[in-house]
């Protein structure tokens, strides 16, 4: 009895759908349920009380993730306001990775479906699942903040496969394309300017040139979300970036100029140094696979529309970021999410190479070899990403803002330091209501007028000079000696350990996880932690922050910088007080803290050892001496004092080791000589007895 034929297209349907629920299924896995350290504080708030985020405004992700948390409210069960929006970007995600896949599948032949041969599914898989496990994709769909980029992804995806299809482009898909174009547009344009000259170049091939700008006016229905900004402005929302209150103000935004003075490139090094980091990006997104596969597309196709509108995407998108933007080497990681049109690009290149490469292999066995090679290889590369993307426990962000707000004395002032604290602060305040009696401002938005205005409307108390004029960058250190001067009726703490040299008259002391700032006129500079009562005290307010899931390693560069290691210094401060005090066993607990916090840092197993010196504990002494040299392999204290340990416990041999290398770094020390001397090393290179 003769088989029923299969549907192809029910075969590219399930597989679809199957990539689909995989990547879904393991973006919310590794999801953050809380906010993160970039932009998702400010994010989340956005959603939460509908109001105009930084500058282009993102209108379009507001309202979707408004949404998001009005439909959470009705099934319940979803946690705290930033999962339902963190959850939007993992749909993003997993929607981009499927839409993606459908695009790379071959055109069906005449009166067939879509193909369903199982290379020709695979070929078109890979670049799409390559892209889903690409780290800095993988990422932005664990994260409110990633949400905005995961929908721009999306789009774009849409954008790129209405013009795909070979062939002459039909009037509706055309107005389809020009509306689909104008909603990218009012959501994130710049990341949509580097794809237009593929759109264009897909527009000239697909569409007749009497059709091509026909339906042009179709951008205008998604241009106007940008009336939101305006309209919802004047409703003055708990966040209301940028206060736009006419044309002038909705085109500074629109425009992003408050950031054109920083993001023009003046640097020919600068640039030629983006584009070098940049193309190291798009290789490690790849894998190490997708750009050559790419670049063996696009010679596959060079005679074909859409492989040079895509080449024509990746080139735009390297200019963009290696000429406009002028970032110094310590920021370049802010390319990472604005490269993602040219790894959009890149994988569908990839999938122009991999289509004719399936077809040649024949033989049953060689394809199933394959499958399974490429099944592996794939499932390998997500395994060894998973720890350093999974923040399924990270909440350091969230337990940080809510501990640096809750240990401050009532109605305290906090200056607050960079948008990786500034906005965890603003979510914790202002959507889940902790603290509203703390006044948070942050400084280096300090300048813009319409920030002192909404610090001035939450806390009427508090009190700004009158400049008359705009302000920028430059004028952050005097507003913060105003801010400091001008409302002494609050006491002031901040979040970072020293102030600017344009701020005078002030000193900070460590407060807990913030500083406290006193005026120099109550004295010479004494610490709050002089007692054990005071200690104590410190203790406590550093131990309102939870380390669930801070110590696992390893941990992101950013919670790395911006949160645990400041967290460690303070334990280390607290570790000097009392190792100062001559309590060394209290100074051994937490310079423990600080090294387990941070172990990469030299100074703190450093610290450490040497309070288990002065406590006896001469092995302990010398394994933290040698966990501070792992770190610092060219830390001098760290070999003389490894050497001066194993001097005490008698160990002669490896005492010369480490006193020499201790030496051979420092050779004018007399100390280290001397040491040298008591270990039976009475002539060296340049020492009593050696050659000078």
């Amino acid at each position: 009895m003769p088989q029923p034929r299969r549907n192809p297209a029910h075969a590219a349907a399930l597989a679809g759908a199957a990539l689909f629920l995989s990547f879904f299924c393991l973006y919310v896995g590794t999801h953050c349920g809380s906010i993160y350290l970039d932009d998702s504080g400010e994010t989340v708030t956005d959603a939460a009380v509908l109001g105009v985020a930084h500058p282009p405004g993102y209108p379009l992700h507001t309202l979707l993730t408004r949404l998001s948390l009005l439909a959470a409210r009705m099934v319940g069960g979803l946690g705290g306001p930033a999962e339902p929006v963190t959850l939007l970007a993992a749909l993003f995600g997993a929607l981009g990775v499927a839409l993606l896949f459908f695009i790379l599948l071959p055109a069906p032949e005449p009166g067939e479906g879509a193909p369903s041969g199982a290379m020709a599914l695979a070929a078109a898989a890979l670049p799409a699942v390559a892209l889903g496990l690409g780290p800095v994709f993988w990422h932005n769909a664990l994260t409110a903040k990633g949400g905005i980029y995961q929908l721009n992804n999306l789009l774009s995806l849409g954008l790129l496969g209405l013009l795909a299809p070979p062939g002459p482009a039909g009037p509706r898909r055309l107005r389809l394309f020009w509306l689909l174009l104008g909603l990218a547009l009012a959501h994130h344009y710049m990341s949509q300017l580097p794809l237009l000259p593929a759109y264009a170049v897909l527009l000239a091939d697909r569409a007749r040139p009497g059709r091509r700008w026909r339906d042009a006016w179709m951008l205008l229905p998604g241009l106007a979300l940008y009336l939101y900004l305006p309209l919802r402005s004047a409703l003055q929302p708990r966040l209301n970036w940028g206060g736009i209150h006419d044309l002038g103000g909705l085109l500074f935004c629109v425009l992003r100029l408050q950031y054109a003075t920083t993001d023009i490139s003046r640097s020919v090094g600068t640039s030629w140094a983006e584009l070098r980091y940049a193309l190291g990006l798009m290789l490690r997104e790849g894998a190490w696979v997708l750009t050559p596969l790419a670049l063996a597309g696009l010679w596959i196709g060079r005679r074909e529309a859409a492989p040079k509108a895509w080449a024509a995407g990746i080139l735009a998108t390297l200019a963009a970021c290696s000429l406009y933007m002028n970032l110094k080497p310590d920021r370049l990681t802010l390319l990472h999410p604005y490269l993602f049109p040219a790894y959009l690009c890149q994988a569908l290149l990839a999938g122009r190479a991999l289509a004719p490469a399936a077809r040649l292999l024949r033989s049953r066995a060689a394809r199933a070899a394959a499958l399974a090679l490429t099944a592996l290889a794939c499932a390998a590369y997500a395994r060894a990403e998973a720890p350093s993307l999974d923040l399924s426990g990270y909440t350091l962000a969230l337990d940080m803002a809510r501990a640096e707000l809750e240990t401050l004395p009532k109605n305290a002032l906090l200056l607050a330091q960079g948008d990786a604290v500034v906005f965890p602060l603003w979510y914790t305040q202002r959507v889940l209501g902790v603290r509203p009696d703390v006044a948070v401002v942050g400084l280096a938005v300090l300048p813009m007028e319409w920030v002192r205005h909404d610090v001035e409307r939450h806390w009427p108390d508090v009190r700004f000079p009158e400049t008359g004029r705009p302000l920028g960058a430059e004028s952050v250190g005097p507003l913060t000696q105003a801010t400091l001067d001008e409302n002494v009726q609050r006491p002031a703490f901040a979040t970072f350990d020293r102030f600017g040299p344009k701020v005078t008259g002030w000193r900070l002391v460590p407060y807990g996880p913030d500083y406290w700032c006193v005026p120099l006129a109550f004295g010479p500079p004494k610490s709050r932690t002089d007692s054990p009562a005071q200690r104590a005290a410190a203790l406590a307010r550093l131990g309102a922050v939870p380390l669930r899931g801070a110590l696992r390693r390893p941990v992101d560069a950013a919670t790395s910088r911006y949160l645990l290691g400041d967290f460690a210094i303070r334990y280390n401060e607290l570790g000097v007080a009392a190792e100062n005090a001559g309590s060394y066993a209290e100074a051994r607990r937490d310079y423990a803290t600080a090294a387990e916090i941070k172990p990469e840092d030299p100074v703190f197993p450093f610290n450490l050892g040497n309070a288990d010196y002065e406590l006896g504990d001469y092995l302990s002494a010398e394994a933290d001496f040698r966990r501070a040299l792992q770190a610092d392999p060219g830390y001098v204290n760290a070999w003389y004092n490894l050497g001066a340990t194993q001097l005490r416990v008698g160990d002669l041999k490896d005492a010369r080791e480490s006193l020499t290398r201790a030496r051979d770094l420092a050779p004018g020390r007399a100390d280290i000589r001397l040491a040298l001397q008591r270990a039976g090393v009475n002539s060296w290179p340049g020492g009593p007895g050696g050659t000078p």
